[in-house]
């Protein structure tokens, strides 16, 4: 079975956009670019282009895209985003927090963060327009799934919706505490007869009860919550999301902090120092309430709640998920950028072990750690972070 990729599945699309810029008189040349960049045309009743880097997010009509290539008018504006350099965490909310009133203060719940080590950017043959920058970059927030397409995006592919915690590999995690579990079909068969995985439910033994209570939180109801990927993101698996925090000294510490592999083959790392603060920036967004908000935080998870994993509830965070039809809508909604003084207070950041707190605290990481070294070709992903 052949693999659908962005170029497989948008191939009627990008005809549709072929024909209907052809028609219109534009150069088969310009024509190519915009196509090889990823624009598409769902119906060409409406005359939309669609940036699948960006979803419907930053769309152009074809009038406006006409005017602006073929009668050299100025229509976009190249995107600024306002700057600001700070010298400590209570200079950063100060600042932040004046902005944000003359913005609008009314979305209080709406701001959010993330840091980066550097300002990371791209270039296509055909830029979007609307938010390019006057060099012809735009600001890259692509989730690790789409970055390893970065040499052909036209060839990326959909990101598996089965997670490896709802798989047969995890049940080691999943059911770990209860006795024997391997065995506990084979005793109820003794003890019952024939049964299904349902039945266990109605048994009287506590063991067949938790046991039931873990199948259907992680092998069945899985499917409609985010929890498993949301997992998988933040240890160590790459995923289509991108790892958003709601608290800005955490925000500065992924920014100030590189993440350095001790021991590659081994997967051993830890978070240094970055060489060049000069360079480090945090993001601040303003979402759509119905994309996220404050409100949205990781608190608790549906799954695995008899080894409560840590990391993300430290972190304050929840996550922008992507598709194949919107790789880097997260830079959209970039309202702000955080700049470092040279000076810097690095006073009030929270440690490495305060984000990622070792197996010790966090019970979750430890089994995954165990389940790594039992395992390493399914579980090699899994970082052992040292400091």
């Amino acid at each position: 079975m052949s693999i659908e990729t962005f170029e497989r599945c948008t191939e009627k699309w990008r005809a549709l956009l072929q024909e209907k810029l052809r028609s219109i008189g534009m150069y088969d040349e310009i024509i190519n670019d915009i196509i090889s960049s990823g624009y598409y045309m769902m119906n060409q009743s409406d005359e939309i282009i669609y940036d699948s880097f960006y979803g419907r997010r930053y769309s152009i009509s074809i009038e406006v895209l006409k005017k602006n290539l073929q009668n050299n008018t100025q229509i976009f504006r190249p995107r600024g985003i306002q700057s600001i350099e700070v010298k400590s965490i209570a200079d950063a909310k100060i600042q932040i927090d004046k902005f944000i009133s003359k913005f609008n203060p009314e979305l209080s719940n709406r701001w959010a963060y993330r840091g980066e080590n550097s300002i990371f950017t791209f270039k296509r043959k055909f830029l979007n327009p609307w938010i390019s920058n006057s060099n012809g970059e735009e600001r890259s927030l692509m989730p690790s799934h789409w970055r390893g397409f970065r040499n052909d995006y036209m060839k990326r592919i959909s990101y598996s919706s089965r997670s490896i915690f709802q798989t047969i590999h995890a049940d080691d995690i999943i059911y770990d505490g209860i006795k024997d579990f391997r065995n506990l079909s084979a005793k109820n068969y003794n003890k019952y007869g024939i049964h299904t995985l349902s039945d266990l439910e109605d048994f009287p033994e506590p063991e067949n009860q938790e046991y039931f209570k873990r199948w259907q939180a992680h092998k069945i109801n899985p499917y409609n919550s985010p929890d498993m990927y949301y997992l998988e993101q933040h240890y160590g698996f790459s995923t289509p999301c991108l790892d958003i925090t709601f608290d800005l000294a955490t925000a500065m510490f992924f920014a100030l902090n590189k993440y350095v592999e001790i021991d590659r083959i081994k997967k051993v790392a830890t978070y240094k120092p970055v060489d060049d603060i000069s360079q480090s920036v945090v993001y601040v967004f303003c979402f759509p309430s119905d994309i996220m908000t404050s409100n949205d935080i990781i608190r608790k998870f549906d799954v695995f709640s008899h080894l409560e994993p840590l990391r993300p509830l430290r972190q304050t965070c929840q996550q922008f998920g992507t598709n194949m039809f919107n790789i880097n809508e997260p830079a959209a909604y970039i309202a702000l950028q955080v700049r470092f003084s040279s000076d810097f207070d690095l006073e009030g950041l929270p440690t490495q072990k305060d984000l990622i707190p070792f197996a010790d605290e966090d019970k979750f990481y430890a089994k995954l750690l165990e389940m790594k070294s039992k395992d390493p070709d399914i579980w090699g992903n899994i970082t052992e972070y040292i400091i």
